[in-house]
């Protein structure tokens, strides 16, 4: 698979992903767009105010070359379980 049909398989999942070190942490990057060249990528800040418990969000839409990625992680994924049935027979 070549990175311009990764991308668009990412882009039509709607996965989140850092693109060379961009969308770490509390701002979460997704690509929302992909032509012969570039990307289209989006940072979005969200950030809960102490007060009065509303969310602020910023975003910011950024053009990156395809040719200038180098590095692309999916991040770190949280896998919750239920407790399977063969566990209580011990």
């Amino acid at each position: 698979m070549d990175l311009k049909t990764l991308l668009k398989k990412l882009k039509d999942d709607k996965t989140r992903i850092m693109i060379n070190g961009l969308g770490s942490g509390e701002i979460r990057g997704l690509v929302t767009d992909v032509q012969d060249d570039y990307i289209v990528y989006e940072l979005c800040d969200a950030q809960k105010e102490k007060h009065s418990g509303k969310e602020k969000t910023k975003k910011e839409v950024k053009y990156i070359p395809i040719s200038s990625i180098y590095e692309m992680s999916e991040g770190e994924k949280e896998v919750t379980s239920a407790p399977n049935l063969s566990s209580f027979n011990k």
